[in-house]
């Protein structure tokens, strides 16, 4: 299918996401611009994040004011589960940068 559609051959490509940006890249005909600085390239490796996919602790207790046990004596704690989905997905639907990249200062930015 990726032949009749994007001329790309799945062997070529270690992984489906390889083979995707390249079709994604041919198929939008858009061209990424190099960095002309390697002060620019290494703010942007500087940035890229991993995620987290499970974290996982045994045993919690919270201390709160909003438990009947909570004890005063005792610093405040919380538990959070949060079930996220598709995160990956949802960022590669967003618009990428191509080029023109430049830093952002000063109100840009959040504290």
């Amino acid at each position: 299918m990726s032949m009749q559609y994007y001329d790309l051959d799945p062997v070529h490509f270690l992984t489906i996401a390889d083979m995707t940006w390249h079709a994604g890249l041919k198929f939008t005909c858009q061209e990424l611009k190099l960095f002309s600085k390697v002060e620019d390239y290494v703010l942007l490796e500087s940035q890229m994040r991993g995620g987290m996919c499970f974290l996982a602790q045994r045993y919690a207790r919270a201390n709160n004011p909003y438990l009947s046990c909570y004890n005063p004596s005792e610093p405040s704690s919380y538990i959070v589960n949060l079930d996220v989905n598709n995160l990956y997905g949802f960022c590669m639907c967003e618009h990428l940068p191509v080029g023109d990249f430049r830093a952002r200062v000063g109100s840009h930015l959040r504290k």
